[in-house]
């Protein structure tokens, strides 16, 4: 039996790129598989998305909006991927898939709102980039902390490319456990009271 767990992570075009390649390695780091699927990409003359800050990705596959087989589906934020991803009827339908199966669901700074507009957040408890919670709930059940944990809806939320680590962290420890995240955490020397 294969335990190795499984994660979608959605790409668009202007998503933040800190959002996105800190926690695949991360996540990669944990031995967890990570495939980024691409929403709707503008491919450049390099076949590449193009991040908010103009990095280029290449995504794994094409998303389609299938997420049989993952333990989780993570939306990354930067406005501009976020909007995309918003006009992508797939995205929210597959969101409201996960949910309903009880996979989990992961979002970061802008993020939020994806799910949030799939009805995937209802009114539980919830952070993102602070001043978007306005278009989620008007901000009320929105917590000012770097990462917030719904383990009973399975939905994890973070605030910005700043709480990308910790983003990642919990990510590995709701889906590997605790020590897994430790783990990595020394691995990359990981001192959140450092500056």
């Amino acid at each position: 039996m294969n335990t190795k767990k499984k994660v979608c992570f959605l790409l668009a075009d202007g998503a933040e790129e800190t959002e996105v390649v800190t926690p695949v390695d991360l996540l990669r780091r944990a031995g967890v598989e990570v495939t980024l699927a691409g929403v709707r990409l503008a491919d450049d003359a390099e076949g590449l998305s193009r991040t908010s800050h103009g990095l280029g990705l290449a995504a794994d596959v094409a998303f389609d909006g299938d997420i049989d087989g993952f333990d989780m589906v993570v939306v990354p934020g930067g406005m501009r991927g976020v909007q995309n991803l918003l006009a992508a009827d797939e995205v929210a339908d597959a969101l409201r898939d996960a949910h309903a199966r009880g996979i989990w669901v992961a979002a970061i700074c802008a993020g939020p709102w994806v799910p949030a507009k799939a009805g995937v957040l209802g009114q539980r408890p919830y952070t993102c980039y602070p001043g978007c919670q306005g278009e989620i709930d008007g901000g009320t059940n929105w917590q000012d902390r770097p990462v917030v944990i719904d383990a009973e809806e399975k939905v994890l939320t973070s605030q910005a490319a700043g709480t990308a680590i910790p983003f990642a962290l919990a990510i590995i420890e709701v889906l590997c456990g605790r020590p897994a995240a430790d783990q990595v955490a020394a691995a990359i020397v990981w001192k959140p009271s450092a500056r």
